[in-house]
This record gives structure tokens, C-alpha cells and sequence, in this order.
């Protein structure tokens, strides 16, 4: 898991399934550890979910 891209979410993301990305996850960066076409998996601490691309605010 060496240089993993990190990303700034927008402050009300959701993960794909509709479900809001963990409060903790706002507040520093995350890992992006998987790209896909339009989405991407993001890593925060344990948690580690499937976002939209239009989800991340910047990148880091």
C-alpha cells in the first residue's frame, strides 16, 4: 500500500449503495487504494467502502 492517492471528500458524500460516508472521513484525508471506470474504494482507517468519482472534492 505504498502512495496511495489521497483524496478530500465533499462534505455530504455517500458511498455507492446510498449509504453516508463515515463523519470521521470528512475531517482528513483518505486513501484511494482501488480506480475504477466511475467509481473508486476508498480507505479511512478500517472502514473501506465504493465511492462515485463526483464524490471527491480534491486531491491531496
Amino acid at each position: 500500500m505504498d502512495n496511495l492517492p489521497e483524496v478530500i471528500l465533499v462534505s455530504n458524500a455517500k458511498c455507492i449503495d446510498g449509504t453516508p460516508v463515515s463523519f470521521d472521513c470528512f475531517l482528513k484525508a483518505v486513501c484511494i487504494t482501488e480506480m475504477k471506470n466511475h467509481t473508486c474504494v476508498i480507505k479511512c482507517g478500517d472502514w473501506e467502502q465504493e465511492i462515485n468519482l463526483d464524490q471527491i472534492r480534491e486531491y491531496v
